[in-house]
This record gives C-alpha cells, structure tokens and sequence, in this order.
C-alpha cells in the first residue's frame, strides 16, 4: 500500500536532486584549480579536441570549462611551478564587458587570493537558494588558500545538514497525516463493510425464511398433485373395467388362424354353450399376435362361456382345430385394466419366490387379491398393500428387484 501517491515520490526524487547539486557544488572547487589531472573525459573548449588524462590542462574561473595549456598560451613547466594560475576564457571576459580575441591569463600571488569565508559562505548560499549560480567564479577565490576552503565546506555542510534535517520533518509529518488520513478511510469502510454484513445477514434469514415457505407450499402442492393422479387413476381404471367388462382374452393360439370368430365358436361349444358369430362384436389378434381379444355384445354371454370354461377345466388345440396334434392348452381369461394386470403380475413374482402359496384376483372397480401367505394364513390386499409387501421381499438371485413400480405399473 503507497501511502502519499505520486507526492511522496516526488519529494524523495528532490532529495536526491538536492544531494546532487551539492556534491556538484563541491566538485567546482577542484574544477578551480589551476592544473588538475581529471579522471573523466573532457573536451578543450578552443582547438575541442579531446583532453587526456595524463595531460595537464586549465579551467576557466568564471564557465569551468577546460582547455589545453598550449592553446591558452602556458607552457608545462610554468603551470608546474606557479600554482595560482588562473584562468578567464574569452566568453567570460566578454560576459564581463571586455573586449578582444584571446582569454586572460592570472599569474596572481597568494595574498591576493585570501578572501574572508564567512562572505564566500554568504555567497555560496545565496547561489544555492535561487541566486545568480556564480559558484564556479566564487570558488576560483579560495584556489590556493586551504584552511578558507575547508571553512566554507563545513559551512556547506552544515547548511546541507540543516536543509536536510527540515525536509525530513516536513516528509515525516505529511506522511504521517497522510497515513492518519487513510487509517481514518480505513475505518470508515470497514464500519460501512460491517453493516453491509448485518444487513446482508437479515437478508440471508428472510430468504431462508422465504425458501422454507415456498418448500412447504411445493410439498403441499405435490401431494395435492398426487392424490389427484391417484383420483384420476382410480377413475380411468374404472372407466376401463366397465368398458372391457364384456372381453374375454384367449391366449394359447396359433398366430396363423385366418377366420378367428370361427375359432371362437368351436370353443364356447366345447365348453357347452351355443354361440354365434353375431354375439361377438370384435375378435382380433392383440400383444404381437400372441393374444385374441374377444368382445361380446352382452356381458351373460361372456359370463356364461368363462363359467363353462372354468367347470369343463381344460381346452387343448387338439379338441379345436383339425389334425392338429398339439396337447397344448388354451386360456381364457379377464382383460384386466392396468392396475388389475399389475396385481397379478406382483402375485406371480411373489409365487415365485415362493412368499406366496396361492392368490386369487378380486376383479372389481378397485381391484384387490386375496393371497395366501407362506405362513398358510390368507389375507386381502389393495394394490398399494400388496406394493409395500413386495418392496418388503428380499432380492432375487440374480440381483433383481422382485417387484417395484415397473413391474406394478405404477
């Protein structure tokens, strides 16, 4: 987290500037020197060719620029033996109003580079707080006097540190009302994110509290939705029943036989009872022709003929059709609605596993059977009874539900 922006780096960026300056001011003093040997590359500001460093060379009091001895017009030994050279370039003496084509040289004494440090320190800060930047011209005065030199650094110094010192203070407290500023924000959002919370925790429970009711009025809706199937179902299966009260399905015959009514007719003599081709209203094949639907056009008549079947007890296709000499027998039975063929198919599963001993199919409006337990006691159940019995029964070998809602056609 930045605390101040772009602010606080701008004052650390003048800092560093500020140093700079500094040591550039403290670097002009060697650069007044008369004779120097520079570490850095420099360029001679009249013939500007490139000055080595392990030539002498010259700078000028008033620009700090350098030149080459010999195109100033000083020979090597005199600037080794006189140590108070100095120099003025041609630009500076014009600058200063004179005339002519060439620089000025100084071969000046000692005494009259003494100059009182205190005015040369007053300089030196003037220059630095926004004054004329002589620096260079003022420091050439002290080339030679060494205790005047070290003076005035201390000075600098001491001015440097001072500066210092109050720019720190003034950082520090902005930083720290700054920092203040932004703990207080801090403070606030937090107290604002807390009463997000609260009010998003009210929220949550009226939705909870909302979720619950909608789940009841879902339950409630889906039982009301149930027992209104179950109603409708009940009344379909009624509705059914009556309508195939007058059926009759044969099953057991071939899946060739052309003339079915026929057929039909042969049976019901067997069994006794006289019939003729217009007591059947329809007789077709049914379920993949592996089935004969039979409706007659009275329910005595079908009553009659499944009586006579059931006391005559056997029917083969022996008795009915022509050289055939098929022992196999043919059956004749309700054409139960859904909820009915559900009941018989449970029992048959029941048999199988042998929880049952017998039943028998009560094929009313709302169909029930009577069953006979493994126990030998006998017992009635309604469809719904006789599912949450067969749910009861363990699996079969091979893994396989004995009975469930497929089976029951539920």
């Amino acid at each position: 987290m930045a605390f101040g922006g772009v602010g606080f780096s701008s004052h650390l960026f003048n800092l560093l500037l500020c140093i700079f300056v500094w040591r550039s001011f403290f670097y002009s003093f060697a650069s007044a020197k008369v004779i120097l040997k520079m570490p850095s590359l420099l360029t001679c500001n009249i013939c500007k060719d490139h000055i080595a460093k392990s030539k002498y060379k010259i700078g000028c009091k008033g620009c700090a620029n350098f030149f080459h001895l010999d195109c100033v017009g000083i020979s090597e030994a005199e600037a080794k033996i006189n140590k108070q050279l100095r120099y003025t370039c041609v630009c500076c003496v014009r600058a200063a109003g004179g005339s002519g084509d060439a620089g000025v040289v100084d071969r000046g004494t000692k005494a009259n580079t003494a100059v009182d440090a205190s005015s040369v320190g007053a300089t030196a800060d003037a220059s630095l707080n926004g004054g004329d930047g002589t620096v260079g011209v003022a420091a050439c005065d002290f080339v030679g006097n060494s205790d005047a030199l070290r003076e005035l650094q201390d000075n600098l110094i001491l001015s440097m540190k001072q500066q210092m010192d109050t720019y720190m203070a003034r950082c520090l407290s902005e930083f720290r009302a700054k920092t203040d500023a932004l703990f207080d924000l801090y403070n606030a959002q937090i107290s604002e994110v807390k009463r997000d919370v609260v009010e998003l925790k009210k929220a949550v429970v009226e939705l909870k509290m909302t979720v619950s009711e909608v789940k009841s009025t879902a339950l409630l809706a889906e039982k009301k939705l149930a027992d209104r199937i179950s109603e409708l179902e009940s009344f379909n299966n009624v509705l059914q029943r009556r309508l195939n009260r007058a059926d009759i399905i044969i099953r057991g015959l071939p899946e060739n036989i052309k003339d079915l009514r026929s057929f039909v007719v042969k049976v019901a003599n067997l069994c006794g009872l006289q019939l003729s081709h217009g007591d059947m209203q329809q007789c077709c094949y049914i379920s993949e022709r592996r089935a004969v639907l039979v409706k007659f056009n009275s329910i005595q008549t079908r009553d009659s003929l499944i009586r006579r079947f059931v006391k005559r007890g056997k029917v083969t296709l022996k008795e009915v059709m022509e050289n055939c000499l098929l022992e196999s027998r043919i059956y004749l039975n309700d054409h139960l609605v859904k909820s009915a063929s559900s009941l018989v198919f449970a029992c048959r599963g029941l048999l199988k596993k042998k929880k049952i001993k017998k039943f028998r199919l009560l094929n009313s409006d709302e169909p029930q059977v009577e069953v006979i337990l493994a126990d030998g006691s006998k017992t009635i159940f309604e469809r719904q009874e006789l599912l949450e019995f067969a749910r009861s029964c363990p699996l079969q070998p091979g893994g396989a539900p004995l009975v469930g809602d497929m089976l029951l056609g539920v």
